[in-house]
C-alpha cells in the first residue's frame, strides 16, 4: 500500500529516494538493506503504480549542483538498488546520452513484485 504525504497547501511532498547496496545486512536478526545515501536533487520523478506489473519509477540526478559533483555520481550504476520510504525498493536501470549533458536518467522497476512473480 503506498501512502502519500500532503503539505500544509494539500500539495504532495516529494519522497525521499535512497541509493542502496545491493547486498543485505543482518540487523537483530532481519535482513537490512544498506543505504550509501539521499539522491539529491532528483529531476522529473515519475512514479507508475500498477495492480498487475512491477511499479515503476523513473527520474533524472544531474551530476553537478551549483558547480559541485555530486557525491553518489559514480555510485549510481546498473543493478543497484534505489529504496523509497512507502514506495518500495527498486531495482535500477542506467541510461546515459553522449550529448555532452552531466546528467543521468534512471529506470527502477519494483523488486517487491518481481520476486513474488518469478
Amino acid at each position: 500500500m503506498v501512502y502519500l504525504d500532503f503539505n500544509e497547501l494539500s500539495n504532495i511532498e516529494f519522497p525521499q529516494v535512497f541509493l542502496c547496496h545491493r547486498n543485505t545486512k543482518l540487523k537483530n536478526g532481519v535482513k537490512t538493506i544498506q543505504k550509501y545515501g539521499e539522491l539529491n536533487p532528483i529531476v522529473d520523478l515519475n512514479i507508475k503504480l500498477y495492480l498487475n506489473a512491477p511499479d515503476e519509477i523513473h527520474f533524472t540526478v544531474p551530476k553537478y549542483v551549483d558547480n559541485i559533483k555530486n557525491p553518489l555520481w559514480d555510485d549510481i550504476t546498473d543493478l543497484k538498488i534505489v529504496q523509497i520510504p512507502k514506495f518500495g525498493n527498486f531495482e535500477i536501470a542506467v541510461v546515459r546520452f553522449d550529448d555532452g549533458t552531466v546528467e543521468e536518467k534512471i529506470f527502477c522497476q519494483n523488486l517487491h513484485h518481481s520476486m513474488f512473480h518469478l
